[in-house]
């Protein structure tokens, strides 16, 4: 599983929105679904970086190993989240999920890539708040 998640965020940033014409657009509750989604893993990722930057600097593993069999260390995951979350969840794609018309297809395609991210993410979330209950104060609904 962690191998999926270091995955997703060091490989996986094309969850771009494209831009279609009209006639082949998704349904409003498409859009409500995409919406609410984009912005569940916003305030995710979001609190995902502070509980991550909180262990990292209670535990002292800046340098460490970020996973078993890799060499990229806590610093550099880090690094690559936050440069990641900053073009994924940029202002212009939060302002661009909310209107700008996007194909059906991509729509379904899109949210099946959020709902996998937010999977992905909260287990590890929920993994480093078990192993460091005092590190974070954050909590996330279910």
């Amino acid at each position: 599983m962690i191998k999926f998640i270091k995955k997703m965020f060091l490989k996986e940033s094309n969850n771009k929105v494209l831009s279609v014409p009209k006639s082949s657009c998704e349904t409003n509750s498409e859009r409500e679904i995409l919406t609410e989604k984009f912005f569940r893993n916003l305030e995710l990722v979001e609190n995902f970086k502070k509980i991550y930057k909180n262990y990292c600097d209670i535990n002292n593993k800046w340098n460490s190993p970020a996973f078993a069999d890799s060499s990229i260390t806590n610093r550099q995951y880090y690094e690559t989240i936050k440069k990641v979350s900053e073009e994924e969840y940029s202002d212009a794609q939060c302002e661009a999920v909310k209107v700008v018309e996007i194909h059906e297809n991509s729509v379904k395609d899109y949210i099946k890539s959020l709902d996998s991210q937010y999977d992905n993410l909260k287990l590890l979330f929920e993994e480093i708040k078990v192993d460091n209950p005092n590190s974070t104060g954050i909590y996330l609904d279910n």
